[in-house]
Order: structure tokens, then C-alpha cells, then sequence
């Protein structure tokens, strides 16, 4: 199977060889930046308050950030989207250490995320219940076990934006609608979200809020299931531009 730098424009593989050739010469630079991960991750995984938290945040996290971008982003300056994945894939095969290094700022924010969710569900299990923390918890592992349905929404999505941004007469709007309609009735038939009232059980409800807000890869997969909103938007987007097009034809 052909390395994706063998498909690169003769320009971009030049590009691509010289941030390669850099980033392998800079094994002082690769050592102290995964040493930084793993120790930032050390302290995030022993953080016990909020506080404590915040302080990692400003005096160790975004010091780190600063010197990692200041370090990187003079080596990738040419670099492109398809260069930086042919140098990401060159060194997954070649040096763990340095594809270790290209997520740096990946791999801190999954270590920032993942301590922000533990001390909330800490201050959860001391502020509820034991029964309404149970509830919190079944509700985001059910969240959690939606991620494979939503990847296929955003996919569903994308395909009827493309759709409607290329449809060419009301007919095919209109039929877009309508299928796209039925998708959205079988989708709310298969999943169940769990019923939680704001106004029966407001603690828990807010509980969850609060919860998701630290979590923005959870609420996007929550987000997604209002996919139908979302396109309704570009079926009226596509209504607007054929009836524009049919006043004036010019515009087609």
C-alpha cells in the first residue's frame, strides 16, 4: 500500500522530506515534550479540587502549550493539510516518539478533559443522592453508547447538505424533505433517551447540564440527534434559491 507522502505533489513531498528530516533531528526537543506529557498527565490524574485544577491549567498547562506551538510551528509553516497527514503517517510507522509528539496538543486536551469530568462526578456523588447520581451516571453511559449512531448522523447530514446544495427543482427539494423527515421519525423510534424532568427533578437534570458542559464530545453526540432542525434550515435555504432562480434565471 503506497505511503500517502508518494502521493503528494513533487512541492508538497519536498515540504513534507524537510519538516520529516527536522522534527527526526530534534530528539532534545521530542524527549522534553513527551516528558511534559507525561508529567502534566501525572498531575491531572492526582488533582483532587478545582482549584487545584485551575491552578495546573495556568501555571503548567498553558506555559506548555506556548513552548510546544513556539517549538512547532516554525518547522510546519509550509506545511498543508495533506503534508501534515503524510508526515503524521511517516512517523506512526517509523517513530512512535514523534507521531507522540504531532498530538501533543490532542493527547493534553483528552488528559484536560478527562480530569475535568472526574472531579465533576466527584463533586456530584458528594452533592447528590446516591439513587440521582446512579440516574446521572446510566445517563451518560447511555449518551456514551450513542457515539456510533451519531458518527452516522453527522455522515447523513452531510450527505443531504451536499443534496440541497445542489439541488436543481422543488421536486427533488421536496422529496429530500420528506425522506429526510422519515430518517428522523426512525431514528426517534429506535432511541429512547431517557426521561429526566427539569421541573420533577431538577438536581439531577442540572447535575447532567453541568456535567455536559465539561464535556463538549458528549454534547456534540446529544447535539447531533437535532440533526433534523439543522437540515430543515437548508431545506428552506434550497426552497429560497429555486424560487430566486425562477423569478430571475440569470441567477441559475
Amino acid at each position: 500500500m503506497p505511503n500517502l507522502i508518494d502521493n503528494l505533489p513533487e512541492n508538497e513531498k519536498i515540504i513534507a522530506n524537510n519538516i520529516i528530516e527536522r522534527l527526526a533531528s530534534e530528539d532534545s526537543a521530542v524527549a522534553h515534550f513527551n516528558q511534559s506529557l507525561n508529567t502534566i498527565k501525572s498531575r491531572l490524574d492526582s488533582v483532587n479540587t478545582q482549584e487545584s485544577f485551575s491552578n495546573i491549567v495556568v501555571d503548567e498547562i498553558l506555559p506548555a502549550q506556548n513552548e510546544f506551538f513556539t517549538f512547532l510551528n516554525p518547522i510546519l509553516e509550509q506545511s498543508t493539510p495533506r503534508v501534515l497527514a503524510s508526515v503524521q503517517e511517516y512517523f506512526e510507522k517509523n517513530n512512535p516518539n514523534i507521531h507522540r509528539l504531532l498530538k501533543f496538543h490532542y493527547i493534553l486536551n483528552e488528559n484536560i478533559l478527562k480530569a475535568k469530568e472526574r472531579l465533576t462526578l466527584e463533586e456530584m456523588r458528594e452533592s447528590l443522592s446516591e439513587e440521582k447520581h446512579e440516574t446521572v451516571i446510566r445517563f451518560i453511559e447511555f449518551v456514551k453508547s450513542l457515539a456510533p449512531i451519531s458518527a452516522q448522523i453527522k455522515e447523513q447530514e452531510k450527505y443531504w447538505t451536499e443534496t440541497l446544495e445542489q439541488s436543481d427543482s422543488k421536486e427533488t427539494t421536496e422529496l429530500a424533505r420528506k425522506l429526510i423527515k422519515r430518517e428522523d421519525e426512525k431514528l426517534a423510534a429506535m432511541v429512547q433517551f431517557p426521561e429526566i424532568s427539569l421541573t420533577e427533578d431538577p438536581e439531577t437534570a442540572n447535575a447532567i447540564i453541568q456535567y455536559f458542559e465539561t464535556n463538549p464530545r458528549l454534547l456534540e453526540i446529544l447535539q447531533s440527534f437535532n440533526h433534523y432542525e439543522s437540515l430543515y434550515d437548508r431545506i428552506l435555504d434550497a426552497q429560497s434559491r429555486l424560487d430566486a432562480q425562477s423569478l430571475n434565471p440569470s441567477m441559475r
